[in-house]
């Protein structure tokens, strides 16, 4: 088959545009200003969808947490934070005018102001949430959220899990997962398993939002091994055993019946 040179140039530049569409990933900390305002974000960038959230400084004692979702076109963003019912309350619109700063227009109804985000480097991100701030992980991805750099992160686990804490790192590093942490009944939750047949190697973490406590159920090797990690000091709230036995039997209740059992889940096999 033979093509014109025309029709060979018009392959050729197709390819190269292409190839050279931005399929960019980042997630990244911010320090700026909407006008007066000094503020906090994270943002991150999945081929063109962002997501993440703000705050202002100046109410850090707050639960205050905006989140934000849009997209990046190039080095143009549109950032907006929109409530359930599809009702946009507040817009960013603005542009990358370099790999670290954004500058833009910040809108709330007739309310306009100048803003600007500069990157936190790599060494400066804030390494404590705690204080039941780990609200902001809400619909964000585990990994891309940077979970598990938090310094009260590794605390809690450290701490639930005593000698096993490494062996669940390293369970973590070949697990998949929800694709983003959920909200439930004031519970963070999150879910780690392989690709399996059986409810083995699968881990379900929950953060109680309300007492910043860590739950975690972990089956290794079999359903008749159900391994719950928390604070010794109290029992585990019913509502979190709820989930748990819930969840179990939601994925695997065709061959077992997950039950609560005082301070426990255990399966029956049907």
């Amino acid at each position: 088959m033979k093509y014109s040179f025309a029709i060979l140039t018009a392959i050729l530049l197709s390819m190269v545009s292409r190839a050279q569409l931005p399929l960019e990933t980042f997630n990244k900390q911010y320090k700026g200003s909407i006008g007066p305002y000094n503020i906090s974000a994270y943002i991150i960038g999945r081929f063109g969808s962002l997501s993440g959230h703000y705050s202002y400084d100046s109410q850090k004692g707050a639960d205050n947490t905006i989140s934000l979702f849009g997209k990046k076109n190039g080095k143009n963003i549109v950032l907006q934070d929109e409530d359930p019912t599809g009702t946009i309350h507040e817009t960013f619109a603005g542009r990358f005018i370099n790999d670290s700063t954004i500058h833009g227009e910040w809108k709330m109804k007739a309310r306009k102001y100048p803003f600007t985000l500069r990157e936190i480097k790599s060494g400066q991100y804030p390494k404590t949430i705690g204080g039941g701030k780990y609200k902001v992980f809400v619909g964000l991805d585990p990994w891309e959220s940077k979970f598990f750099e938090q310094l009260t992160t590794v605390k809690k686990l450290k701490q639930i899990l005593g000698t096993e804490y490494v062996e669940y790192l390293q369970f973590l590093t070949g697990s998949g997962f929800m694709p983003t942490f959920k909200l439930e009944d004031g519970l963070l939750i999150e879910d780690f398993s392989y690709l399996h047949i059986g409810c083995m190697n699968q881990s379900i973490l929950v953060i109680d939002l309300n007492t910043n406590q860590f739950y975690l159920c972990w089956i290794k090797d079999n359903a008749d091994d159900i391994g719950l990690y928390y604070d010794k000091s109290n029992n585990i709230p019913t509502k979190v055993l709820s989930y748990f036995a819930n969840a179990l039997n939601t994925g695997w209740g065709y061959t077992y019946n997950f039950s609560i059992a005082g301070n426990r889940v255990v399966a029956q096999r049907r």
